[in-house]
């Protein structure tokens, strides 16, 4: 490809009228015709990048692909210099995280352990030793395939299947990694989670994934996993508590006292005539949000405690409270 400025060598603008610009070619001939300077190499080149020039310019074919491509010539689609050697990236690896919803409100810092792809240390990661330039693709680490099209050129660049892309190729093969350039290893990471993560978010931690021969690492993904709990249900950073009421409490009403996630003790008032299934929000005792000061809610969501057995006095009683109701209501 080109690299001249014929427009500065003529010392025309870009959009010059085929006159100007063979104007300027008459009038810096005649300066640097090599018949007018004798010896002078410096003319005589200065001479040549005029008749160049000119001759491209002057033609209006050669002068569009030189405006839009830079050279006279017909460029195809894809040009060879378009095709730079790839760079080689290892995969990501997923660690999964699992946290019940007591280390998600207090967060929590810890070792994990994980299996990913490491740089074989015998070889530094390249698979062998004595290297030589691929016979293949000569270097390059991509083929190029050339189709004729009527629009010009096409071409397809495709990685190199001998050398994978990293254009050399080795006479002796690591025995350690049978030339691959890397070995399974066992990696230990220490992590500190913060707290009101959610299931599913995840972090990059950028290295620390799979090697690649000739490359570099892939990133080490870590996504949460939320476990269920014995006692809450999570809704966004708030919690819900189902709570089994007796009758009586559902009826007569009495104060009682709920168990926290921070594991303190809340007393509250459950009101006469509390219906199943009423709703009692208590403020800020919910989970801590991810990235804030504040936390969510506490939502005790009333239920009744259906006995297993009772004793004849108990079954007494209800007995006695069924022909009082049933005589309320004829």
């Amino acid at each position: 490809m080109s690299k001249k400025d014929y427009y500065a060598i003529l010392n025309v603008a870009k959009d010059a009228t085929k006159d100007e610009i063979k104007k300027a070619y008459r009038t810096l001939a005649k300066q640097y015709h090599p018949d007018k300077n004798p010896d002078n190499k410096e003319a005589e080149e200065k001479f040549k990048d005029i008749s160049e020039a000119y001759g491209v310019l002057s033609d209006d074919e050669k002068r569009s692909n030189y405006d839009r491509f830079g050279t006279e010539k017909r460029r195809s689609i894809f040009d060879f210099n378009d095709f730079a050697k790839p760079q080689k990236i290892g995969s990501d690896v997923l660690l999964e995280i699992k946290l019940n919803l007591n280390e998600i409100h207090n967060g929590v810092k810890n070792k994990y352990r994980f299996d990913r792809l490491d740089s074989c240390k015998t070889c530094n990661g390249h698979g062998g030793t004595n290297s030589k330039t691929c016979p293949k693709c000569n270097g390059d680490g991509v083929i190029i395939n050339v189709t004729q099209t009527p629009f010009g050129y096409f071409q397809q660049a495709t990685t190199c299947n001998v050398c994978e892309g990293d254009g050399i190729v080795y006479e002796d093969v690591c025995g350690d990694c049978n030339g691959s350039g890397t070995k399974k290893i066992t990696d230990e990471i220490e992590l500190e989670i913060p707290k009101g993560v959610f299931e599913n978010m995840g972090f990059n931690i950028n290295g620390r994934g799979n090697a690649v021969r000739n490359g570099i690492n892939g990133n080490l993904i870590v996504r949460i996993k939320e476990l269920p709990h014995d006692t809450y249900v999570r809704s966004g950073d708030d919690l819900k508590l189902n709570v089994k009421l007796r009758y009586d409490q559902l009826v007569l009403g009495d104060k009682i006292d709920i168990e926290t996630i921070d594991g303190g003790k809340i007393r509250i008032n459950i009101p006469e005539h509390t219906e199943l299934n009423k709703m009692f929000r208590i403020p800020q005792k919910g989970l801590n949000k991810f990235k804030s000061n504040s936390r969510g809610d506490l939502f005790v969501i009333a239920d009744i405690s259906i006995p297993k057995s009772i004793t004849e006095e108990q079954k007494e009683v209800i007995n006695k409270l069924r022909i009082i109701e049933n005589n309320i209501t004829e």
